[in-house]
């Protein structure tokens, strides 16, 4: 019998939810039968999340719902929980008011989701920092947000008695039968604090909020825990029915990188006929299309002229909404069929619950998330297995769409692996060095080991005091294991190489600290010696402060020039990549007359040379951009004669070496033509050339990677940023990525 009973009200909610404990190999199964029998349930099924769709019921239809359901799992099951909506739409009073009653208990209500912009003080719920009224949301069709005012909207429908707890305030002994206890939060790390205590407090029984307080559930539930299993790839179709600006945004993304958008005609909605877009649809994947979307809308201009059409054919919101549902339940199957994708993505709620009611599935087991906020589940329909991806309309990054693609295709376009047991990784171990610990290096080692975002096999440089306090202080509660060599490691832990440079009481979280630069740089030194001797086949960095490494290390100038001088060369250079762009650079760190100077043909060919054999990895035979230095790359030595002395001459070296080496090209556009995926690579002439781009297309998510060093290393392409450290709002991307690099580069090193 499930341990845990989740209700949510509307399928990707549903899904939401689940997937924070499915990622932590908790059976889930999600399903829209509000009559489930029991028996029907799967043996190993921990948590049973069900889908009320309740968002667009009356308030009292809801409440007898809820109440029903929780008298009916409440005899079954220990735990329930209440999924909410992030913004709180729909009957959230009526839910849980219901509940509470079916319960006979109190509710403790966490709607705060940090890591996806939900944050809540004094009792008033913000959207990245804007009140929820004034946030995107306000402009729902259907469900407006007209208040931030968490306790007006619990109080709406019924006359909950609602206490707000602010963060670190006193918890009741016990909640009275139908009081709500809504806690203020801003951070993971809160949300981790809040759960702790309302265990300690025995007011487990009946808890409400959105994916981000189910996420710590695992962490005061104990779950039995279960293998990984996956579903097929191949090709996959998108179909947007969000009418969220946020989305909105994600497709026009999506189509300035390859992606095809396409949207239907308001006259073959309203008449149910998807013929005509499916035919474009068709046409694109026969064309070879990898990356074609079916958006029901695509801007607020389009949804007023939609509106405009409904009303005058005499619909209101309601009745176009249920219009858009019935041609969604035409155009899913149809589709499908006519592709023969086995894979199918899905923004919008309503959406999602159409075209799972068209393919006559109602339950789904999920598996994990591509991204926040982007559950991935398997269905099985007649004899074929499906992967449904779904996303809320206002959630998802701004490369939510190449994230997608990325999940299912390799650079080679080979099949993507969907489950972490499945992924093969590479053949590799590689040390990673903590950086300084009073940064946000500690946070996102142990973020990224949470939210399992690295696989092959790893050890960590640094100190195991250090990542314990970072652990406990943001409730990761993370395994952690001492290894004094590479023979120690074992498998579900995080290994550490304890280096004993810090005890617990002296990391100071975003403090400068004379201890840990020369902590950091320690890390950094033993990392490149084992990696010389052969322990390691790379090595990856998080950030060490320069300014804290100088105070025991006044010559200190940072990483590669430490790694240089431990490999005992001084010929390298840098590469900074990202999923938009890859640059690298003739000079980097010197004057802009120096960096003239340094336009040399040997010195562009011996890095284009780096460049090529660091994206074996990625591809057999690398395509290289080589950017001018001048204007319109000197135009035939109008402005200046660089290109036609040195880099013409350069290229042309290169490509009697058998390199795919082309230009130079003028600076001005050949970046773009880069992020658009005509280039895997550019080589720049000097510093701000190659950094620039990189910084406007992605300044968070780029990779520093040392070439040409006996080391391979890569890096993240951020500081410490002490302002934020040990608060539980890290971004992982940056290492994540790097981490990747790394493992590419020792693959290409291997053919």
């Amino acid at each position: 019998m499930p341990k845990l009973i989740i209700l949510a009200d509307d399928f990707t909610g549903a899904l939401d939810t689940a997937a924070k404990l499915a990622a932590r190999r908790i059976s889930c199964f999600v399903t829209s039968e509000r009559g489930i029998d029991p028996s029907e349930l799967p043996d190993d099924c921990e948590v049973l999340t069900i889908d009320t769709e309740t968002r667009h019921v009356s308030p009292e239809q809801a409440y007898t719902l809820y109440r029903d359901l929780c008298r009916k799992w409440g005899e079954l099951s220990p735990y329930l929980y209440i999924k909410t909506d992030s913004v709180m739409r729909g009957n959230l009073s009526a839910s849980l008011a219901g509940a509470a009653e079916g319960l006979g208990c109190a509710a403790a209500f966490v709607p705060a989701f940090p890591s996806a912009g939900r944050t809540t003080k004094n009792g008033k719920h913000y959207v990245s920092g804007i009140p929820l009224e004034q946030s995107p949301f306000a402009d729902d069709p259907l469900n407006p947000a007209v208040t931030s005012d968490v306790s007006a909207i619990l109080t709406r429908d019924y006359p909950l008695s609602v206490q707000l707890i602010p963060e670190g305030g006193d918890i009741p002994d016990r909640g009275r039968r139908g009081e709500v206890l809504l806690f203020d939060c801003a951070s993971n790390g809160e949300i981790a604090r809040i759960g702790n205590r309302l265990k300690a407090a025995g007011l487990l029984r009946l808890t409400a909020g959105c994916a981000g307080f189910a996420a710590v559930l695992p962490e005061l539930i104990s779950f039995r825990l279960s293998q990984g299993w996956g579903g097929g790839p191949g090709g996959m179709l998108l179909l947007s029915g969000s009418a969220n600006e946020i989305t909105w945004k994600q497709l026009d993304y999506g189509e300035n990188r390859g992606w095809q958008i396409l949207s239907p005609r308001w006259e073959d909605v309203a008449a149910g006929n998807p013929d005509p877009v499916l035919e474009e649809l068709e046409s694109a994947f026969h064309a070879g299309k990898e990356r074609a979307a079916l958006a029901i809308s695509r801007s607020r201009e389009q949804v007023e002229e939609w509106k405009k059409f409904a009303a005058a054919c005499g619909m209101d919101g309601r009745a176009l909404h249920n219009t858009i549902q019935r041609y969604t339940q035409r155009l899913v199957p149809a589709a499908l069929e006519r592709t023969g994708v086995r894979n199918l993505a899905v923004f919008g709620g309503d959406t999602l619950y159409s075209a799972l009611e068209a393919l006559g599935s109602r339950s789904l087991r999920v598996q994990g998330e591509v991204e926040e906020g982007m559950p991935f589940s398997l269905v099985k329909l007649g004899e074929k297995e499906y992967t449904v991806i779904s996303k809320s309309g206002g959630l998802g990054s701004l490369e939510v769409l190449e994230n997608l693609r990325r999940f299912f295709w390799a650079e080679n376009n080979n099949p993507r692996p969907l489950t972490r047991d499945q992924k093969k990784g590479f053949d590799s171990m590689l040390a990673v060095t903590m950086g300084d610990g009073n940064g946000v290096g500690p946070e996102i080692i142990l973020k990224a080991f949470s939210e399992h975002q690295l696989d092959g096999s790893y050890v960590v440089i640094g100190d195991v005091s250090c990542l314990k306090r970072c652990s406990e202080m943001l409730g990761f509660s993370v395994p952690l294991h001492t290894v004094q060599g590479v023979e120690d490691v074992r498998d579900g832990v995080l290994n550490v190489w304890d280096r004993e440079m810090l005890t617990e009481a002296e990391v100071q979280p975003g403090v400068l600290s004379k201890k840990a630069g020369a902590a950091a740089r320690a890390y950094v030194e033993f990392a490149a010696q084992q990696c010389l001797k052969g322990t390691f086949d790379a090595m990856v960095t998080l950030p060490v402060n320069k300014e804290a490494v100088r105070l025991s290390d006044p010559g200190f100038t940072g990483h590669t020039e430490l790694i240089a001088q431990v490999c005992g060369q001084s010929d390298y250079t840098m590469m900074l990549s990202s999923d938009k762009l890859t640059v690298t650079h003739v000079s980097t760190h010197v004057s802009m007359l120096q960096a003239v100077t340094n336009v040399k043909k040997e010195r562009i060919v011996k890095v284009a040379e780096l460049t090529h054999c660091a994206l074996l990895g990625r591809s057999a035979q690398p395509k290289i951009a080589v950017a001018g230095l001048n204007a319109h790359a000197g135009e035939g030595g109008a402005f200046g004669d660089e290109e036609i002395r040195e880099i013409i001459p350069a290229v042309e070296e290169c490509q009697k070496m058998g390199l795919k080496v082309t230009g130079p090209y003028p600076p001005d556009t050949i970046f773009l033509r880069a992020s658009k995926g005509e280039f895997d690579a550019v080589v720049c002439m000097y510093h701000d050339q190659g950094h620039i781009p990189m910084k406007v297309l992605d300044f968070s998510g780029g990779v520093n990677v040392t070439l040409g060093l006996k080391v391979m290393r890569t890096s993240v392409d951020h500081g410490t940023a002490f302002d934020i450290a040990y608060k539980g709002i890290a971004d992982s991307r940056s290492f994540v990525e790097a981490y990747r690099f790394a493992q590419q580069m020792v693959n290409g090193a291997r053919r």
